[in-house]
């Protein structure tokens, strides 16, 4: 099967476990496949495996669940300081209730959200804390903000 993102997920390709073999694609990519589907009556296609391929993905993305402010609760609150990755990051999965039997083996999964960027971005703050432990959080903080790099692996700006 061929499980095309919607497009409110854009260029993401959010990996999880499946129940079903599946090969994911973005948004943008299945538009492309639909389009040859309904352009030939004697379709062809196969799913090739290279193996891991790198340098092939652009990153980081801002996830479309990811905050871009302002506030909806509290409009005072305008933004953001800092945004960090939190689409398809591998972690330890503690296995949820549900999942089939079939795949209580696996301990990791990709998982997404605030908690995954939280653990990104405390991480940098642990690091320069090593680096300079005289800095206080505050200077923590600015040295994180101000380095932030707006383009991607690429050198072109993040994609949203």
């Amino acid at each position: 099967m061929i499980l095309v993102n919607p497009e409110t997920e854009a260029f993401q390709v959010l990996q999880e476990v499946d129940v079903l073999p599946v090969s994911k694609v973005n948004f943008y990519d299945g538009t492309r496949i639909k389009a040859y589907m309904n352009s030939t009556r004697h379709r062809k296609a196969a799913i090739l495996f290279k193996g891991i391929v790198l340098g092939e993905a652009v990153a980081p993305v801002v996830a479309r669940f990811s905050t871009r402010g302002p506030n909806l609760d509290d409009p005072r609150i305008l933004k953001l300081d800092i945004v960090g990755p939190g689409v398809s990051i591998l972690a330890g999965w503690n296995i949820p209730a549900g999942v089939p039997a079939s795949y209580r083996r696996e301990i990791f999964n990709y998982r997404y959200g605030t908690s995954m960027s939280a653990l990104h971005l405390s991480g940098i703050a642990a690091l320069l804390k090593a680096a300079h432990p005289d800095w206080s959080p505050a200077a923590i903080k600015s040295a994180m903000m101000t380095t932030a790099d707006v383009l991607e692996n690429k050198e072109k700006l993040i994609r949203d």
